[in-house]
């Protein structure tokens, strides 16, 4: 992000818009979660230096699920229309091009636009018509109806199952107009040729032609590029290897934990990141090597643990003060009571990553927290719950 928003990019009156993606996976802990998300999402791009840029809207997404997208084509046709080009734009493992995807399956690019593209890598856009808009907004209220019976049953089946699946925010990406192509294909019985999950995207060795500039069909079409992640420095996981990524990038929903630390106890996620309750003692804790802790490995030159400390006041044991974001890795949720206060110290490699957000992400989510198992710092499992 520090690269995206470069000092000749704030001067520009180029607009912004803020994609928040793979929302799906992050928990919610009751009515405005998702209000509380956006402001979090503005806060922490306004320390990157996003408030010098020209930000026009913040929207949160599921390129896997389809939430959020049609909202998203929506800001974009009624605030630019068709006028310049679209950059996807972002650090790596956000989730750009499985975005680039769902948007080449949406009304923001022509119906035969498939058949265009050469393996997802460009999608060209088409021009704004009375007609479309027209249509496009009927779908989306005729869609907006069926989509709340389908939330309702989402609601009863988290509380009749406390089944994370069903917590997931789902959503639909439509088109307005079909293809014949796809005409075809529907009334041959085939499923939806453009729902998120169908493999719409053409492969290496698809004889589909590539964009032609001179196609009478593409009456100077604007462009959607997916550009290739920026490497954040203080990104945690760029520490890691291929193996150890797998170990512990998630790929659905996140199922929070809790646990009680008390003076001089330490939290550990893995050796990414060290978490220390300190007293006035100012202890230190130091981790041997043990096969529980996954990543990263090959000794202590990859680990490095450096420290930041923060200070802590509670407000009320059923809201978190603050979090400690892990950048790329996760956050921790600190909750102290009413006049309290703590002295937390963290340790990552080199102490990258480590900052505090105030207020937390979702302040509310240490009330879904289970029993506290006997003998023990941890609870049960979170409650599920969709509402937002």
């Amino acid at each position: 992000m520090k690269g995206f928003c470069s000092e000749n990019f704030g001067r520009s009156k180029r607009p912004v818009c803020l994609v928040g993606n793979k929302v799906d996976m992050v928990p919610l802990d009751g009515k405005g979660s998702l209000d509380r998300m956006k402001t979090a999402l503005i806060e922490s791009a306004t320390v990157a230096g996003l408030n010098k840029v020209n930000l026009k809207h913040v929207v949160l997404v599921s390129s896997k699920t389809g939430f959020g997208i049609e909202e998203l084509i929506t800001k974009r046709w009624n605030s630019w229309k068709n006028k310049g080009d679209i950059y996807i734009l972002g650090c790596t493992n956000v989730g750009k091009s499985s975005l680039f995807n769902a948007l080449l399956q949406s009304d923001l690019c022509k119906s035969d636009a498939v058949d265009l593209i050469d393996r997802a890598t460009t999608s060209i856009w088409p021009g704004t018509t009375l007609n479309l808009l027209k249509e496009r907004t009927q779908r989306l209220i005729e869609e907006r109806n069926k989509k709340n019976l389908e939330t309702q049953l989402q609601k009863e089946q988290v509380k009749k199952t406390q089944n994370p699946v069903y917590a997931s925010l789902m959503g639909k990406i439509g088109r307005t107009f079909l293809s014949k192509q796809e005409l075809k294909k529907m009334k041959e019985g085939e499923n939806d040729p453009f729902s998120v999950s169908s493999n719409t995207i053409p492969s290496t060795g698809d004889p589909r032609p590539i964009y032609d500039p001179n196609d009478p069909r593409e009456n100077r079409p604007k462009f959607c590029l997916d550009s290739p992640g920026t490497v954040n420095n203080d990104q945690l996981l760029s520490l890691l290897t291929m193996k150890e990524l797998e170990l512990v990038v998630p790929r659905e929903y996140i199922r929070p934990r809790s646990f009680l630390i008390r003076p001089r106890m330490t939290l550990l996620l893995a050796d990414l990141g060290q978490i220390d309750f300190i007293d006035e003692n100012n202890y230190i804790y130091e981790c041997e090597n043990t096969p529980l802790i996954a990543v990263p490995t090959g000794g202590q030159e990859r680990k490095n643990i450096q420290f930041k400390e923060f200070e802590m006041k509670g407000m009320w044991w059923d809201e978190s003060y603050a979090d400690i974001t892990l950048s790329s890795a996760g956050w921790i949720a600190v909750t102290l009571g009413a006049r309290k206060e703590a002295k937390i110290r963290v340790g990552t490699p080199n102490a990258q990553g480590i900052y505090m957000r105030k207020p937390s992400l979702l302040p509310k989510a240490v009330n879904l927290r289970g029993k506290k198992i006997r003998a023990s710092s941890a609870y049960r499992d979170h409650k599920v719950v969709f509402s937002h």
